[in-house]
């Protein structure tokens, strides 16, 4: 595979994730936080499996490697659950747009964290980092001095995503990636559903009519997309890679505001630029 073709698969990988914000948005109107969250990763992991099994026939497990599959899935899984149900909720009173460039700055958060590991990470991010408040600034502040609650969310919810990163970073070295996601995606699936079916009101009629939603988030967004990720990752260098895929935060705005005629303001549109632009100012420097 040429670096243009995986570059192109990387590009339809954003786009597939930046979609998923509008079909994330559509459901809220249908299903709970975690019956939808839970319904998605189920369908997502479970999509895996075929390619799973057939994979592990043409290679040798290792005799470890299932434990530290369990252990890697639960860490990973975690963190995911987390990031993942704090962003469905956000998106009861954030819109598609505003809430896809809020969970990109998890290309942010992640550089930072590491540096708070002990990790290089050069001065270019903090002031990345700066640049990137600034437009969360204009983002999220309406009226005055204040944040609505919904960016909290979605800000917390980046900071989780970065976690995800960083723990995918650290289990990922020797273990297969398709397996490694399947695994976390149950994980996903098996807390958000248990929350479900405790505090939700699960509702089959509920369930059908947000079909196109669960299948698109579950199957594209969770299986097919992460899918083409792992394989394209593997012909573009990663720093190139991550902002290619950065770009679902502009297909989130986009597709917010032809789907779901959820237009920014200009102040807003403003601050989404500011955001966007500190994340690829981020990745050059590192790539750099």
């Amino acid at each position: 595979m040429s670096s243009l073709t995986a570059s192109l698969l990387l590009l339809l990988t954003a786009t597939i994730w930046g979609v998923a914000f509008v079909a994330q948005d559509v459901s809220t109107e249908f299903l709970g936080t975690f019956t939808f969250t839970g319904i998605r990763f189920f369908i997502g992991a479970t999509v895996l499996l075929p390619i799973i099994a057939m994979r592990r026939r043409q290679r040798e497990v290792k005799v470890d490697e299932n434990r530290r599959l369990f252990k890697g899935s639960i860490f990973c899984g975690l963190a995911l659950f987390a990031a993942c149900n704090l962003q469905q909720y956000a998106l009861i009173g954030a819109g598609a747009g505003k809430a896809g460039f809020l969970t990109s700055l998890y290309n942010i958060f992640t550089p930072l964290m590491m540096f708070l590991l002990g990790k290089r990470v050069s001065r270019r991010i903090f002031l990345c980092a700066v640049m990137a408040t600034f437009g969360m600034y204009i983002l999220c502040m309406d009226g005055g001095f204040r944040i609505d609650s919904w960016d909290l969310y979605l800000v917390a919810c980046a900071i989780m995503f970065a976690l995800q990163v960083l723990c995918i970073d650290h289990f990922a070295a020797d273990l297969d990636g398709l397996e490694l996601s399947s695994a976390q995606f149950y994980v996903v699936a098996i807390l958000s559903l248990a929350i479900a079916f405790a505090s939700e009101e699960i509702s089959y009629s509920a369930i059908r009519d947000c079909l196109v939603p669960i299948l698109y988030a579950g199957f594209l967004s969770c299986a097919i997309a992460y899918t083409l990720q792992v394989v394209a990752q593997k012909y573009v260098r990663p720093n190139l890679a991550t902002l290619i895929m950065s770009l679902e935060s502009v297909v989130a705005a986009v597709a917010g505001y032809l789907i779901l005629g959820d237009a920014l303001t200009a102040r807003e549109m403003t601050g989404c630029a500011v955001v966007l632009a500190s994340v690829v100012l981020a990745q050059l420097s590192q790539d750099r």
